[in-house]
């Protein structure tokens, strides 16, 4: 997922521009320390596994100075754009505004796809995959992978038009994208959400009428979901047969990890410890968990899964299911890619971790 991509725009002109309204939100606040630890203890496990790995004599100069910048963009733009996102006013605002403008690159993408359709096998690099304003398909994978769920969401902070077209918009442009993670993570996405939705309804029955009945939609569900993955994986599996890639993926990720078993504790530092053939072929693992310790070792590792429990259990103190669904959605696809070095990843999460009543924002992130 290399390259400049939308993400990357637009959170970097937000940070801009929130550099210019931040002068009133100072203060402190649990987010932003659970924030600034993480990046801290991130940062500091990256580099200290570059000069262990320097060491050691396996440090690999593969795409360690696109890393270095791409973290240091991710963390210092969201730094700056966190001091705005911690005041409630302010975090609504920019949300409308980012929903918006995400949804007129929707339009534009799709647009640009109706009239220069004819040309997709020329402007593209893999089996017609449609990337349209963004470096590579995945990367608008990404960053249309939530849109459905932020305005499942919050319905009312756009007109109903404004809502319908962005989910039928961003469906259809995740679609186009042919990215395989993003279609497995909306499955799973919606099937957490659907199940949920069956689970609350209130039936005019009795309790155990009640519950017989949702337990028989439930098992419908599931036998759906069983059908839609199924024809998912026979799709994978013949455009993985089409562009080469069989168990690649797979072996990738094996190696990735014959890589982190060099420096387990303290990693390799930024850059690319994987291959189709061994550790150390110069190419990713496309996991984001087995590219992170590769990278930072263990204990980056295990402050991902901190940082992301919090983010878990700021969403459930929100009680917001679509952005559960969504988030399970987002933890789905970043298992197929790194997604770290892409700034509206790490957007996403301090959306969710600020998505809960004030009363509760100290205790579920302390």
């Amino acid at each position: 997922m290399a390259g400049i991509g939308i993400g990357e725009v637009m959170v970097g002109l937000a940070s801009v521009l929130a550099l210019f309204r931040n002068s009133g939100y100072r203060t402190s606040s649990p987010v932003r320390q659970l924030w600034g630890r993480f990046v801290v203890l991130s940062t500091a496990t990256l580099l200290t596994g570059t000069l262990w790995a320097k060491a050691i004599g396996v440090w690999e100069p593969v795409g360690f100075a696109h890393d270095i910048l791409a973290l240091a963009f991710c963390f210092g733009s969201l730094t700056m754009l966190l001091p705005m996102l911690t005041e409630a006013h302010q975090r609504a605002f920019f949300v409308r505004q980012f929903v918006r403008a995400s949804l007129v690159l929707v339009v534009i993408n799709l647009l640009i796809y109706s009239f220069f359709q004819l040309y997709l096998e020329e402007t593209t690099f893999w089996i017609g995959r449609f990337n349209g304003l963004s470096a590579n398909p995945n990367q608008l994978a990404l960053y249309v992978g939530l849109l459905p769920f932020w305005l499942t969401k919050r319905p009312r902070v756009l007109t109903r038009i404004e809502t319908s077209v962005g989910l039928a918009g961003s469906l259809v442009l995740g679609w186009l994208t042919g990215s395989d993670a993003l279609l497995l993570a909306w499955v799973l996405g919606f099937f957490w959400l659907i199940t949920y939705l069956i689970q609350t309804i209130s039936w005019r029955s009795n309790p155990v009428q009640n519950a017989h009945a949702k337990a028989f939609v439930s098992a419908i569900l599931a036998l759906i979901l069983g059908a839609a993955v199924a024809l998912l994986w026979r799709h994978v599996a013949d455009v993985y047969a089409i562009g080469g890639q069989d168990s690649l993926r797979l072996q990738r990720w094996q190696n990735g990890m014959a890589a982190v078993s060099h420096s387990p504790v303290f990693g390799l530092g930024p850059g690319a410890f994987s291959g189709d053939k061994g550790a150390f072929d110069g190419q990713e693992a496309h996991n984001l968990y087995i590219d992170w310790m590769a990278s930072g070792g263990v204990l980056a590792g295990l402050a991902l899964i901190w940082f992301q429990g919090q983010t878990w259990l700021a969403i459930r103190v929100g009680q917001s299911r679509a952005l559960q669904a969504g988030f399970v959605s987002l933890l789905v696809f970043s298992s197929f890619h790194y997604v770290a070095r892409h700034p509206v990843f790490w957007l996403y999460h301090l959306l969710f971790l600020l998505n809960q009543p004030p009363s509760c924002a100290g205790s579920s992130v302390r």
